[in-house]
């Protein structure tokens, strides 16, 4: 897909690199309702609305509210993802945050949280036609 191949918004930078659209949240990005819509929104248009497998790197995000992320696990986002691999960092709160934000929010497409990049990909790519 070559689209226009890079945006950015106010809490996040997305780009397409070998069929996966790569989410990374900004430094210290506070995320709140208007500003996953905001990002959402970007996203569907880089992605001419078509299903694609994400990765999203939240390791430099400071929070998101309880709104965005009931947002973000809706049926009308998860449309955008085939499968979805959460990159996090090793801290203890991250972690708990993408645990509970899984275990709470039904997750329509599969979607796994890891450590390392390339595992991520790894696992992403199972998902390819």
């Amino acid at each position: 897909m070559n689209v226009s191949s890079k945006i950015e918004t106010s809490v996040l930078s997305m780009e397409i690199k070998n069929n996966i659209i790569y989410c990374v949240l900004k430094e210290d990005a506070d995320v709140d309702l208007e500003a996953i819509k905001e990002a959402i929104e970007a996203r569907k248009k880089l992605q001419a609305n078509k299903p694609m497998l994400a990765l999203v790197d939240n390791r430099k995000m400071w929070q998101l509210t309880k709104e965005a992320s009931d947002y973000s696990a809706s049926r009308e986002v998860a449309e955008l993802s085939r499968a979805m691999a959460i990159l996090s960092d090793r801290s203890l709160g991250k972690r708990l945050m993408v645990n509970f934000f899984m275990k709470m929010n039904k997750q329509h497409v599969p979607t796994k949280m890891f450590k390392s990049e390339a595992k991520a990909i790894k696992w992403l790519n199972t998902f390819k036609d």
